[in-house]
């Protein structure tokens, strides 16, 4: 039997993008300046990981909060 991979939910994996999204600004700066990067490079990774944060936030949005409770003839 295989280990079954660790779940991981939308806001798991959109906290870890918007860390790597930080991590890209400050590296890729350095790089650039050490003339080791391309700017032209550096805005189109970030871009796509920022893509991939916009993606996360639009499925978080989307789930179901169960911590609301909807109260269905609570008469009030």
């Amino acid at each position: 039997m295989r280990d079954q991979a660790p779940e991981f939910t939308v806001f798991d994996k959109l906290r870890e993008v918007e860390k790597e999204v930080a991590y890209r600004h400050r590296v890729y700066r350095r790089l650039i300046s050490a003339g080791k990067m391309k700017t032209a490079e550096a805005t189109r990774r970030i871009g796509i990981m920022t893509a991939i944060a916009e993606d996360y936030r639009r499925a978080q949005a989307a789930e179901p909060d169960l911590f609301k409770r909807s109260v269905v003839g609570g008469g009030q």
